[in-house]
């Protein structure tokens, strides 16, 4: 089953969902956005409080840079 049917399943009406995450170059301003479906979210529930702040800080903006592996396709 390819991946277009499976996100018009039940299972994926009723749990699942989609995530868009975008990068953004700070030195050429060049902006790669991407758009994935999901069933679960991996949260670090054991370093956060509560499943609230969890997802506060899944959804938190992330530094990347030539330090972190980040290199612009530009």
């Amino acid at each position: 089953m390819d991946v277009e049917h499976e996100e018009t399943s039940l299972i994926y009406q009723l749990f699942g969902g989609y995530t868009r995450s975008q990068v953004k170059c700070d030195a050429c301003s060049h902006i790669i956005s991407r758009r994935e479906s999901f069933l679960d979210l991996n949260l670090e529930l054991s370093s956060c409080a509560s499943v609230e702040e969890a997802l506060f800080k899944y959804t938190e903006i992330e530094k990347l840079d030539i330090d972190t592996g980040y290199k612009c396709e530009k």
